[in-house]
Parts: structure tokens; sequence; C-alpha cells
């Protein structure tokens, strides 16, 4: 339960959760028991989940500053992806190395395809997705952008 609590504890920012859920969700909403176990328990044949994690020096703790999970689309050998930092670990490069073990991944499982769909203000994802090699694609009517990398085509 120590990933549940990660990414459902006071270490996220308002701003934080709304990218990464697209809308407002309390600290009880993240915590229902549903999304916990959801959040915990991943069905390996269509999803992935990496995290990082490190030992908080003030409390000897491990902590999970970040998860980058993968769900599978099995009808266009596609997938979806989405990434998570706590406040604090933003802007290191964490993001980075999480999406790029999750094309990685993807690549390996012979996907063609990994897919994101971002808010259209979260300009720093939209940054990273294209530092990466994905090309972004605006859904002005729902204020999102679609980003799209191409798995067999790209070298990588």
């Amino acid at each position: 339960m120590a990933l549940a609590r990660a990414v459902h504890d006071q270490t996220l920012s308002e701003r934080s959760v709304y990218f990464r859920w697209m809308h407002m969700l309390s600290l009880s909403e993240r915590a229902a028991h549903e999304q916990l176990i959801r959040m915990c328990f991943i069905d390996y044949d269509r999803e992935m989940a990496f995290v990082a994690d490190y030992k908080n020096p003030q409390t000897g703790q491990d902590e999970i500053i970040g998860v980058g999970r993968l769900i599978k689309d099995q009808s266009d050998n596609s997938a979806e992806f989405a990434l998570l930092v706590t406040d604090q670990f933003q802007h290191r490069g964490l993001g980075t190395e999480l999406l790029r073990r999750l094309i990685q991944f993807a690549r390996d499982e012979k996907l063609q395809r990994l897919t994101g769909i971002i808010l259209a203000e979260n300009r720093e994802m939209q940054e990273l997705c294209k530092k990466l090699g994905f090309r972004l694609q605006d859904l002005p009517e729902d204020k999102l952008v679609k980003a799209e990398l191409e798995l067999s085509s790209s070298g990588g």
C-alpha cells in the first residue's frame, strides 16, 4: 500500500492532481478503497507500473516519489501512458526517466504505438513528450493534447 499512499497523500499539490487526473480529486477521493486497489494491483497482461522511490533522510522511510503507468489496448496493439511525480521531485529528470522506461517496455512488448492525453495547459508534460519524440496533436474542443509515439518505426 506504500504506492497508493505515495500517490494519494499530501505530497501532491492541487495542480499536480489536476494535471494527472484532469479534474480535481480530494484526498479522500484519491484514497478511496477502490481507487487504492486499482493503483496497487495491476493486471500484468494489460498493464505495467514503474515506481521511483528514495529513502527520506528525515524519517528514514522509503517513499515513492514517482509513478509511470502503461495500459495496453489489445485491439490495436497500442498503449496509453500516464505519469505522476510528487511536487518536491518535479523538474529533476524523474518524469523523463519514467517515460523512457515506459517507452522501452512498450518496445519490448512489441507495441506499435504509445499515446498519452495531456491537458493543454500542462506545458511541462508536452515538452517532455516532444523531447522524447512524441508527436503532439491539439484537441482544442476538449482543451487537451494527444501525445503519440510510433514505436514500430522509431529507433530510439
